[in-house]
């Protein structure tokens, strides 16, 4: 989904002020609109559903993971039912593929996925794929019926305990092949052992050691622009779910990082280098979103994903 030029989104929570999408759309010289993600711009650009980027997927043999809509929110309001079942059409047409779905709203997530797809449901939900039905070389929908789609990772976009709490217990509940959670930006300290689910209850999410009914996947990254990371939360993230066999990817660490001295001294000789921040020394990495694992410490050096469909 984009404007005219660039992106829509509209924000959620704490997190979204870091939002390295948001970022991007207010330079109208980097691919944005210029305009901030807020509810008040809805109208001010024409949000559409991109048809060539849409069925680029169906041309690709080689099995590769897929982000679908990376600069916004699938669930988002601004976002019409029709075009989500067409983009669920290219992912069951696509069973090569793996795609990686995150949202905010995992509560709308839910509803729609509940709802199950079928080319034989509704007439409109039919009609939204009928095109799709009949590409060159993918005749027929072979594996619209197969609900949840096993080729699709989705689940909450997390900066807090109290996101944890709300959103990990909603996408648990809905029907997935597997679910993940994304930590990006972490604010502060997350206990995946006690998620809150309501009467009280306490809820250990992470997957794990054969484990059935928790996460499948976490990723964590740190913050999006000049405010420091504070890698001692990143570095809990990444006890929690080692200590269970949980799968845990650490996509970046941001720009800047609050970290000890010894740890500070791997990541200068790799390249990154001392900056004030507030009155307090902080390291900043060579790599410009700190994306680069040579430049942080051995322990948090994890990325583990799971691997494109054969």
């Amino acid at each position: 989904m984009t404007g005219k030029i660039g992106w829509h989104c509209e924000p959620v929570h704490e997190g979204c002020k870091h939002c390295y999408a948001g970022d991007q759309n207010r330079i109208a010289a980097r691919g944005g609109t210029g305009l901030p993600f807020k509810p008040g711009h809805r109208d001010d650009v024409e949000i559409y559903l991109d048809e060539k980027t849409l069925q680029q997927p169906l041309h690709w043999r080689k099995p590769l993971r897929i982000f679908p809509c990376s600069m916004t929110d699938l669930y988002g309001p601004w976002v019409k039912p029709e075009w989500r079942d067409r983009i669920k059409a290219v992912q069951a047409l696509t069973p090569q593929h793996t795609y990686i779905e995150l949202t905010k709203r995992p509560e709308v997530m839910r509803a729609y996925l509940d709802a199950g797809f079928s080319v034989m449901g509704t007439p409109k939900r039919a009609m939204a794929i009928e095109d799709l039905m009949y590409v060159p070389g993918k005749p027929g929908v072979p594996t619209i019926d197969v609900w949840p789609l096993p080729n699709v990772w989705a689940g909450p976009s997390c900066s807090t305990q109290a996101d944890a709490d709300w959103m990990i217990p909603e996408v648990l509940q809905t029907p997935l092949s597997k679910r993940l959670v994304s930590f990006e930006p972490v604010l502060n300290y997350i206990d995946l052992a006690e998620i809150k689910c309501g009467g009280g209850v306490l809820w250990d999410v992470r997957g794990g050691r054969g484990r059935t009914g928790g996460l499948d996947l976490a990723i964590v990254g740190g913050l999006n622009g000049p405010e420091p990371t504070d890698i001692d939360i990143v570095r809990d993230l990444v006890r929690q779910c080692r200590a269970s066999a949980m799968p845990i990817f650490v996509k970046q660490l941001g720009r800047t990082c609050r970290m000890s001295r010894g740890e500070a001294e791997i990541a200068i000789a790799a390249g990154a280098r001392w900056r004030r921040y507030q009155g307090v020394d902080v390291v900043h990495f060579n790599d410009s979103k700190g994306e680069d694992p040579a430049e942080w410490p051995e322990d948090l050096r994890v990325r583990e994903w799971p691997e494109a469909r054969p």
